[in-house]
């Protein structure tokens, strides 16, 4: 199976975020303005402050990435299916759960993924032989692999043509796509 993350992926969260916070897109902030970011997204206290409209709410409004369906496509045609493997925000669960849900509804509804996991432990999936994990978070990839599934590096900001989504996530998933 392929799982697909959802923030960073096919959600434009950071961008959400930076703009409100610092009126400039993620992939302009300063080490600084990360380091602020990464707190302000661990505090419930300093994320309410920034953000009223709360995880939720957040999760409600993000846009999607401009090539989401180059990604989807891509994934179906090596995969044959694909799942959403997400994590929750730690802030509100619950709430962010939802909206996620509603998001994928909303956003992939051209081609639904089998499933949709929201869980706090994703490398529980990567057990299973010739699984794969498309996600942008070292840490969440490194714990992947630890335990014995494939991980895909994908960032959605680093793309500018949809010819270039195709071809990357090609290149990596012809390689792996006989054990799927």
């Amino acid at each position: 199976m392929i799982y697909v993350d959802m923030d960073g992926v096919l959600a434009n969260l950071y961008d959400y975020m930076t703009l409100r916070l610092f009126k400039k897109k993620f992939t302009e902030l300063s080490k600084d303005q990360e380091d602020i970011l990464r707190k302000v997204f661990d505090d419930k206290h300093y994320f309410n402050f920034y953000f009223p409209e709360g995880c939720e709410g957040v999760f409600d409004r993000l846009e999607p990435f401009e090539f989401n369906k180059a990604l989807i496509e891509t994934v179906v045609e090596y995969g044959g299916k694909y799942a959403i493997l997400s994590r929750p925000c730690k802030l509100d669960i619950n709430g962010s759960k939802k909206a996620k849900i509603r998001w994928v509804e909303k956003h992939l509804s051209f081609c639904p993924p089998e499933k949709v996991l929201l869980v706090i432990d994703k490398s529980a999936n990567g057990r299973a032989k010739g699984n794969v994990l498309i996600d942008d978070w070292h840490a969440f990839l490194t714990r992947w692999e630890e335990k014995g599934g494939i991980a895909v590096k994908y960032k959605a900001v680093d793309y500018k043509k949809e010819e270039d989504v195709r071809k990357y996530l090609r290149e990596k998933l012809i390689n792996i796509s006989h054990g799927l």
